[in-house]
């Protein structure tokens, strides 16, 4: 969770001091906040379709979201970066941090939400019965007629 939390709270704080330090002052941090919020609504249907247990699936669409997500975070923060004459210069920089956080949010989220644990029995050999063997649980009162 901490990881929904710092993308949705901490990277718009830095980019509001990043975007101050630059001289670009059309942003508050509320509004980055909802921004970077509202830009996750591409992963709700994206974890529906991670359901699917195809290897590769997974990858594609979470970077089909994270995609979506960066269009719509580039797309509101582009134009008022290149609007000011101050942060026109050192707009590309600013544009592949975002990206580049972006991606780091792709593979956070692949690696501790989006994984298939398989249960492959291949490794075991065939003289280990208790692999496949199902487990028998006692019950509390005996059946056998004996008290």
């Amino acid at each position: 969770m901490w990881v929904l939390f710092g993308f949705v709270f901490l990277v718009p704080v830095s980019n509001y001091v990043l975007f101050r330090c630059m001289g670009v002052s059309c942003f508050t941090v509320m509004e980055l906040v909802c921004l970077y919020a509202y830009s996750l609504t591409s992963f709700f249907p994206a974890s529906f379709m991670c359901l699917v247990p195809i290897w590769g699936w997974d990858w594609i669409v979470l970077l089909v979201a994270t995609a979506a997500s960066a269009t719509l975070v580039l797309r509101n923060v582009a134009d008022p970066i290149l609007q000011t004459q101050q942060a026109q210069q050192k707009a590309g920089p600013i544009l592949i941090y975002i990206m580049a956080i972006h991606f780091l949010f792709y593979l956070l989220m692949k690696f501790m939400f989006y994984h298939h644990i398989t249960n492959d029995n291949s490794t075991s050999t065939s003289n280990d019965s208790s692999a496949s063997a199902p487990t028998v649980m006692p019950t509390i009162f005996d059946q056998s007629g004996d008290n």
